[in-house]
């Protein structure tokens, strides 16, 4: 069976062989017929070819008893009219479908050496495929605010392969990566958004957020700043802006950024925390007081208890860094 392809950026050939046995041999691009007696093998493959074989060296595969196609013949052609997956995706299913309906005793014979994406049917568009990325992110989007990031991923990650230009795709898959801790893949995820929409603020936002967490605080600065070019009335960033100018000891920048905030909501408790640490860090311990208890008033939280149990050391006042820390404590406790 030779089967035509659509092809992204890449050449080359398909063959994928029925046959009962495994061929003698693969020279160059194609597929030579076993000859009885004459043994199973290959002498490698040129580059830009795909080779599927119905079974591997060594075996007979199944004739498919009562239907007219054999086991991989009747899965693969199952799986060929799937739009939008690639041919490495559609010939692993295929391998795991005839293996487990073979009870373990046809093994699928595949070797792959292709540069870029093949496809059987290519990804179409107009509101056929729309319809089916969008019902992916929705469904991704549940898992995601059910607290099941990974199986999230793979909805997202369905979602984009159907339509790779589905920038929201790209930016919610890199949020899931992002709760996974994968932070490297997350701001690859959020790059690629974009790229395919440059004012993308929340993907700016998002990618500044994970080099925050990966300790890559100046291209954080840099991604809020463009965030806030395209958002500028957001407290949000700001303050994540403030926090990583704090993280490379720009005092100055942060406390302006803490500013803005608080004058765009008067009730940013994390803008006071932020103003609360600069005045520590410049050793003024009553203000840092001043703005913690704030910060605390606003919204209570234990990073904000800790802190000002730190400014109550500094200040000599043990008891009340005590009873403070006790609350952070009580606080992590119920989380």
């Amino acid at each position: 069976m030779h089967f035509g392809v659509w092809s992204k950026g890449c050449h080359g050939k398909v063959r994928i062989a029925g046959k009962r046995r495994h061929p003698r041999r693969l020279p160059g691009r194609s597929v030579q017929a076993w000859r009885p007696g004459e043994g199973n093998g290959c002498d490698g493959s040129g580059s830009g070819t795909c080779v599927a074989l119905a079974t591997g060296p060594g075996q007979t595969a199944s004739d498919g008893g009562d239907d007219r196609n054999g086991l991989f013949s009747r899965f693969l052609i199952e799986k060929i009219g799937q739009a939008g997956q690639p041919i490495d995706a559609v010939l692993k299913d295929v391998k795991e479908n005839v293996f487990r309906a073979s009870n373990g005793v046809q093994r699928p014979w595949i070797f792959a050496d292709m540069i870029g994406d093949f496809y059987f049917k290519p990804v179409t568009t107009g509101p056929i495929t729309l319809n089916r990325s969008q019902s992916y992110v929705e469904a991704g989007q549940k898992l995601y605010q059910q607290g099941s990031f990974e199986a999230a991923a793979g909805s997202f990650d369905q979602a984009v392969r159907i339509d790779p230009e589905n920038a929201f795709g790209y930016n919610a898959l890199g949020s899931a990566r992002a709760r996974l801790k994968q932070w490297s893949e997350a701001v690859s995820l959020y790059g690629k958004a974009i790229e395919i929409k440059p004012d993308y603020a929340a993907a700016y936002f998002n990618r500044g957020v994970a080099y925050n967490n990966a300790g890559r605080f100046e291209l954080a600065v840099q991604d809020f700043s463009w965030a806030i070019d395209e958002e500028p009335y957001d407290p949000r960033i700001l303050d994540l802006r403030g926090r990583a100018y704090l993280s490379l000891r720009d005092q100055d920048h942060a406390l302006a950024d803490f500013d803005r905030a608080i004058e765009l909501n008067s009730s940013d408790s994390e803008a006071f925390m932020g103003r609360g640490m600069v005045a520590f860090r410049q050793g003024d311990y009553q203000k840092a007081l001043r703005e913690f208890t704030q910060s605390i008033e606003l919204r209570p939280s234990a990073e904000a208890y800790e802190r000002r149990a730190d400014t109550f050391q500094s200040l000599r006042r043990t008891a009340d860094a005590d009873g403070d820390l006790k609350k952070a404590a009580a606080m992590r406790a119920r989380k």
